[in-house]
C-alpha cells in the first residue's frame, strides 16, 4: 500500500489501514471507499496522509514493531493518566512558576496522579512493549506512526518509547532496565500538559518568555514523576533531561553528557537513558505530521541528525541509532532523480542490512506516473541511480 497525502486523495481510492481518532475510535476502516465527505473529513481533523491500497504493493506493510493491542492498550493508558491531573491544571495554569511547583508537590495532586487507575497499567503495557519488541529477530526501525493533532503526545511518545527500547537492545540493557527506559518515555512530556497549546504549537519563533515556558516542562515532567513508586527512581529523569545537551547548551539545567553508552551515575551528568530519549525524540518529531508543517524526508531528518552527534546527541549513541534505522524504510515511497529510470516512482520493498542506504525498490509509476507492470530494482548493485522520499 502506498502513504499518500490527503490533498492527492481522490473519491474511489480504497483505504489501505484504519483510520482512528484520538479516542482509538475508528474512523475508517480498511477496504472502505473514499468520498468527498470521508476526504474532507480527514482534512477537518488535521490528518495530513494515510495509507491507500493500489493493486500493486498491497503486499508491502507499514511496519509494527509492536501489537496494535499493546498500542491501543498503552496510548488509552496514557490518556487516562495525563486526564487525571487536568482537573488541578486548571486551578494552577494562570499561577506563577513557583505556585505551579507548590501545587504539582502538594499531597493532594500527588495522590490524584499516583491514584489514576492508567499508571499502574502503564507498568504493564510497558513490560509487553519491551517484551515484544526483545522478540523481534531483527533490530530495525521502521516508519513512524501516522499521527493525528488530537492524539499527537501519546503517539509520539509511544513511538519514542519504541525507538528508544529499540537503540537500547542493540546497545545490550537488561530487560530492567529497557522497561524503566520506555516508562520515562512514555511520560517524558507530561510537563507539557501546564503549558499553553498556543506555544506548543506555534509555527514560527518563539519569544524569549515563551521559550522560557517551554524550558520548564522538563522541571515540571520530573516533579510530578518522582514521587511515584511505579517509576522508579531514574525513569523521572528521562522527563528532567531529555532537552540536554551533550555540550551542555540544553535545558533546563545545561548540564553535560559523556558522549559514551556507560550508565554514569555521576551528578549534574546527562543519563544514559535521557541521551537515548533525546535522540528517539528528535528523530520522531521530525519525522511526523504536525500541525504547522508537513514531517521531514527521512532522509532529511537522518543527516540533520547526522551533523548534531557529539555536540546535541550522545555520539555513541547516535551511531547505535543509526546502525539500525534505514534511510528509506519499508513503504516508503521514493522517486528515482539520477539514473536509469530517471523521475520513476516506487516503493520501498525490502531493506538491505548491509546498506542501510540503498534498499529494493518495486517501481509502480513511470516518469508520467502513468502506472506500469510493476519491476523490483536494487538500488545497491544499479550504478549512477540516486533516490529521494516524496509523498504523492
Amino acid at each position: 500500500m502506498i502513504r499518500m497525502s490527503v490533498d492527492s486523495l481522490q473519491p474511489g481510492m480504497i483505504v489501505g489501514q484504519a483510520v482512528k481518532d484520538e479516542n482509538e475510535k475508528v474512523l475508517l476502516n480498511r477496504n472502505v471507499e473514499l468520498t468527498d465527505r470521508y476526504i474532507q473529513s480527514l482534512k477537518n481533523r488535521s490528518i495530513f496522509s494515510i495509507y491507500i491500497q493500489d493493486g500493486n504493493t498491497d503486499d508491502i506493510l507499514p511496519d509494527e514493531s509492536i501489537s496494535g493491542v499493546v498500542r491501543e492498550s498503552t496510548i488509552r493508558n496514557m490518556r487516562k493518566v495525563f486526564n487525571s491531573i487536568n482537573g488541578i491544571k486548571k486551578e494552577i495554569k494562570d499561577e506563577s512558576e513557583k505556585t505551579m511547583r507548590e501545587h504539582i508537590s502538594s499531597g493532594r495532586f500527588q495522590d490524584t496522579f499516583k491514584n489514576t487507575p492508567g499508571f499502574e497499567k502503564l507498568s504493564g503495557d510497558m513490560i509487553r512493549i519491551v517484551n515484544e519488541l526483545v522478540n523481534i529477530p531483527t533490530i530495525m526501525l521502521g516508519m513512524n506512526s501516522l499521527k493525528t493533532y488530537n492524539d499527537y503526545i501519546y503517539l509520539h511518545s509511544t513511538d519514542v518509547a519504541i525507538t528508544s527500547i529499540m537503540i537500547g537492545r542493540k546497545i545490550g540493557l537488561s530487560m530492567k532496565r529497557l522497561a524503566e527506559l520506555g516508562k520515562g518515555c512514555l511520560m517524558m512530556d507530561i510537563g507539557n500538559i501546564f503549558i499553553p497549546e498556543s506555544i506548543i504549537e506555534k509555527p514560527g519563533k518563539l519569544t524569549s518568555e515563551e521559550f522560557k515556558i517551554i524550558k520548564e516542562h522538563p522541571v515540571v515532567g520530573y516533579e510530578i514523576l518522582k514521587e511515584v513508586q511505579g517509576m522508579g527512581v531514574l525513569a523521572p529523569h528521562v522527563a528532567f533531561q531529555h532537552h540536554e545537551k551533550q555540550d551542555g547548551t540544553g535545558y533546563p539545567r545545561g548540564i553535560s553528557g559523556n558522549n559514551s553508552l556507560l550508565i554514569n551515575e555521576e551528578p549534574k551528568t546527562i543519563h544514559l537513558y535521557a541521551s537515548i530519549a533525546a535522540v528517539a525524540d528528535v528523530f520522531d518529531s521530525l519525522s511526523s505530521d504536525k500541525s504547522y508543517r508537513k514531517a521531514f524526508p527521512p532522509e532529511k531528518v537522518i543527516g540533520l541528525m547526522r551533523k548534531l552527534g557529539g555536540k546535541h546527541f550522545n555520539r555513541e549513541v547516535l551511531k547505535v541509532f543509526l546502525s539500525i534505522t534505514p534511510l528509506y524504510p519499508e513503504g516508503c515511497t521514493i522517486r528515482i532523480v539520477r539514473g536509469k529510470f530517471k523521475n520513476f516512482i516506487g516503493v520501498v520493498e525490502k531493506i538491505n542490512p548491509e546498506n542501510l542506504s540503498k534498499p529494493v525498490i518495486r517501481l509502480i509509476l513511470n516518469s508520467e506516473r502513468k502506472p506500469i507492470k510493476p519491476k523490483s530494482i536494487d538500488i545497491g548493485e544499479e550504478k549512477n541511480i540516486r533516490i529521494e522520499s516524496i509523498l504523492l
